[in-house]
């Protein structure tokens, strides 16, 4: 690492005191040091001038700490929300819009998605090899449940039946609480590779199943803890929801070990401002058409309309709801154009109207807001010549900024807007209208418990509560904050160059549990790279899985260097049988269960690695240390399987895939 080097290293008195030794060298004939004398004067000027620019020089602020940051490439994350989920209990269906505030004291949760609450809970799981009803489990508080049973595959099915039938549902969702404490963790789950199954969806009566569309899957087909949302067609009556297996490559099957309804997701937020992008009908051009939520039916909406240069605000000829969209009707000059809705809690106020520009540089304004998420952040600027409106847009660096650019650089931590000076930055010279923002607790919304204690859709719904801890809130980063996140990220490889850096990738292939892996031999010929991976599975041994050997060459191919070419192996085992006869001290059954565990450990942890040689003077060492052995009479370790060889000493050389695989292990003791 480099030196830090310290600039301020000199105090005033020491500045001066080093320009009065260097008179008598520069001018002899000046003789008087008093502080009377005028070029005294100026040396103490010139020195609290040298100190001050020292200090300058010497202190780092937050603004030039952000700067290095960019060079290396690093932004400081902003102030981010926690996120949970809240179930309902309601005896009927009932739909709440997004964006519904709940609130829980003085925090305030908003739903992120439109919550189709349907009222019934799951009261029977249905697979190929049993059926299970879901309130006796409750009881017991001890759900386990194979869905697609202990060795799923491609035609199984999974049910779920309703403790009543629902109506024109709409969609049907459900949470399911799959395990997956296993000893190997899985990784995060990424879009863009391929899931470990496929399946589809169907609901409807005992009588009659329609095929659903999957809205959403949280799961990943069934691997991790999620929702899974379908849509019911119109008109459709179900009691039960079924899924069917079309494929899979599961590692371990699905463990199930909680399944719920009318469970949604929150956000810990509190939106005082929406801008709204809305699309022109294709059937209708003269409307514009954008989703409902809870502040469109319950705020005020303002609508502009983009005339090619800037924004003019608008009446429209009607505004109509319709089933989950509002409907706005425009003029024939408008079809064309973009529309915007920006709805609020009051056009008027202060806080969306923080003041008018002066057309002077170097801006600034408090808005008085310290709760405020970069990330929801929109700014108009009316314009004073032309009145218009005009959309500017966040930057985190005037300095980059051209004359014309219509930038401004918003501070989370302070509640400030700050403008360029009319050379990096155009100025502003009218009204500022801030027409999207959102507040929140940041870290301290991630609450592990607590209860919803009002809404304003609480009519018919007996409980509203927190099913999950809100997490994942986070305030502004510091630079010293980013720097250590920078430094952490540096460690993970983003390229393969050599063994090390093939290995941590391949261990953290998304949504996969790799056990073992190694960078074989032939990682060293003809510029090819072999890999050795073992996925867990729970079992003793592992088939090969075509899943999982995609998404390691997909995650790979993306890291690998150009010209290397890329060889996945799994496992190859290699059956060893031993045979030992002891002569222990004193015979009981627990000193002979004592040596086998010990020599299964053995072969489960030291040598359960790719291509080890299994030497034979090794097991002899690791049986004749334990306190119970008092005499080896006899020790045979073979393996007879394509592609292993054993050596003059008895040791056994595996092949660069090859992973020991304890056999059979027969064990003879006797007392002295």
């Amino acid at each position: 690492m480099l030196p830090q080097i310290k600039l301020d290293d000199e105090t005033y008195n020491e500045i001066l005191e080093q320009a009065k030794h260097r008179i008598s060298l520069i001018c002899p004939e000046w003789t008087d040091y008093n502080e009377h004398d005028p070029g005294i004067t100026f040396l103490e000027l010139l020195s609290w001038l040298k100190e001050a620019q020292q200090y300058y020089l010497n202190h780092r602020e937050n603004s030039m700490k952000h700067y290095f940051l960019q060079l290396l490439g690093a932004e400081c994350a902003g102030r981010l929300p926690s996120y949970g989920r809240i179930y309902f209990n309601c005896s009927e269906q009932k739909k709440i819009l997004s964006e519904t505030p709940f609130y829980s004291g003085d925090m305030c949760l908003t739903l992120t998605e439109d919550a189709y609450i349907n009222g019934a809970e799951a009261e029977k799981m249905i697979s190929d090899d049993a059926t299970i009803n879901c309130q006796e489990i409750s009881a017991l508080s001890c759900m386990e449940w194979y869905p697609f049973g202990k060795k799923p595959e491609a035609g199984k099915t999974f049910t779920v039946v309703l403790s009543k039938t629902v109506q024109n549902a709409g969609q049907l969702s459900l949470y399911l609480d799959i395990f997956n404490n296993y000893p190997v963790k899985r990784n995060p789950i990424q879009e863009g590779y391929p899931k470990l199954a496929e399946f589809t969806a169907q609901a409807g009566t005992e009588r009659k199943l329609h095929k659903c569309r999957i809205l959403t899957d949280e799961t990943a087909a069934f691997t991790v803890s999620g929702r899974i949302v379908v849509e019911i067609p119109e008109n459709v009556s179900a009691d039960r929801i079924s899924f069917t297996l079309e494929q899979c490559c599961y590692d371990v099957p699905p463990l199930l070990t909680g399944i719920y309804t009318d469970v949604f997701r929150v956000c810990q937020k509190r939106q005082t401002s929406y801008l709204i992008y809305t699309q022109t009908d294709p059937k209708k051009p003269s409307e514009k058409i954008f989703r409902k939520n809870y502040a469109t039916e319950n705020l005020e909406m303002q609508f502009l309309y983009n005339d090619d240069t800037g924004y003019i605000i608008f009446k429209p000829e009607n505004v109509s709801y319709e089933n989950d969209f509002i409907r706005v009707k425009v003029n024939k000059q408008m079809e064309d154009k973009t529309v915007l809705a920006v709805v609020s809690e009051k056009p008027d106020q202060y806080l969306l109207h923080p003041g008018k520009g002066t057309g002077f540089p170097y801006q600034e304004f408090d808005i008085n807001c310290t709760d405020i998420t970069a990330e929801s952040f929109s700014l108009f600027i009316n314009d004073e010549y032309d009145k218009k409106w005009y959309l500017w847009e966040k930057t985190d660096d005037l300095l980059k900024a051209s004359h014309l650019d219509r930038v401004y650089f918003f501070d989370e931590t302070a509640g400030k807007i700050s403008f360029g000076d009319g050379i990096h930055g155009r100025v502003p010279d009218g009204e500022l209208w801030i027409t999207s923002m959102s507040h929140t607790l940041a870290e301290k919304g991630c609450i592990k418990s607590g209860e919803i204690t009002s809404s304003p859709v609480w009519d018919n719904i007996s409980d509203i509560g927190y099913y999950e801890d809100l997490t994942g809130g986070a305030s502004p980063e510091t630079p010293e904050e980013c720097r250590n996140r920078y430094q952490k990220a540096r460690r993970i490889p983003t390229r393969a160059v050599t063994c090390r850096d093939y290995e941590t990738l391949v261990r953290t292939a998304p949504g996969l549990m790799i056990r073992n892996c190694r960078i074989t031999a032939g990682a060293y010929k003809s510029n090819s790279v072999h890999i050795a991976v073992e996925p867990y599975t729970g079992e003793e041994k592992t088939a090969e899985n075509r899943i999982y050997r995609e998404i390691l060459q997909r995650h790979l191919e993306k890291a690998r260097l150009i010209g290397t070419q890329l060889q996945i192996f799994f496992p190859k085992y290699a059956d060893i049988e031993i045979y030992v006869v002891l002569m222990v001290d004193s015979y009981s059954s627990k000193s002979e269960e004592d040596i086998r565990r010990h020599i299964e450990e053995l072969f489960a942890d030291e040598y359960h690695s790719f291509g080890k040689q299994i030497l034979y003077s090794s097991i002899y060492a690791e049986i004749d240390r334990m306190p119970q052995v008092v005499q080896i009479q006899e020790l045979v370790v073979k393996c007879s399987q394509d592609g292993v060889r054993t050596n003059r000493s008895g040791d056994i050389i595996l092949p660069e895939n090859g992973l020991p695989y304890l056999k059979t292990l027969e064990l003879k003791c006797s007392a002295m």
